[in-house]
């Protein structure tokens, strides 16, 4: 993610201008300004099973790895393409392009975990922070997060075609 300003002409792609890095395929992203943090959704791989099928079964590759919920502060790295997030396991694991098999964390230590992992292939496509009055207290400052669904989740149903709370 970089940064630029609105109301400067001739900016230069540079690394002084870089905000945050290590994302893949973020779709969504707002600022809550409440908080003035930035958040971002993050959509996880596909086709692990068929990519590496000695080390992933159908049944987890319809599962992982988790799409992101992410707060980004101005550094932050979340780990791409050398790390997932493993929803079940809780926690980063090293992608098997780099060394991973499903338990290796490897250097994916060094990287910011996620505020949340949702399940595999549901998408998480936007986000929009709650700073109204019409609905109850305990919507405040929070967000609404759109999903697109699964194309992928054979041998399990299609899921994910939902708006969440969080």
């Amino acid at each position: 993610i970089w940064r630029y300003r609105a109301d400067k002409l001739g900016q230069t792609h540079d690394p002084d201008n870089r905000f945050a890095g290590g994302l893949r395929n973020v779709v969504g992203m707002s600022w809550n300004h409440q908080t003035d943090h930035l958040y971002a959704m993050m959509h996880g791989r596909d086709q692990l099973h068929q990519s590496f099928p000695d080390i992933y079964t159908q049944k987890e590759s319809a599962q992982l790895p988790a799409g992101q919920f992410h707060l980004l502060k101005a550094g932050d790295n979340v780990g791409w393409p050398y790390c997932y997030y493993n929803q079940m396991q809780e926690k980063k694991l090293l992608n098997p392009e780099y060394g991973g098999n499903n338990k290796k964390v490897g250097r994916c230590d060094q990287y910011k975990d996620p505020l949340i992992g949702f399940p595999g292939h549901w998408a998480p496509n936007s986000l929009t922070f709650y700073h109204g009055n019409t609905f109850p207290e305990k919507f405040q400052g929070g967000a609404f997060i759109a999903f697109h669904g699964s194309w992928n989740r054979a041998p399990y149903p299609q899921q994910g075609y939902k708006v969440a709370f969080v």
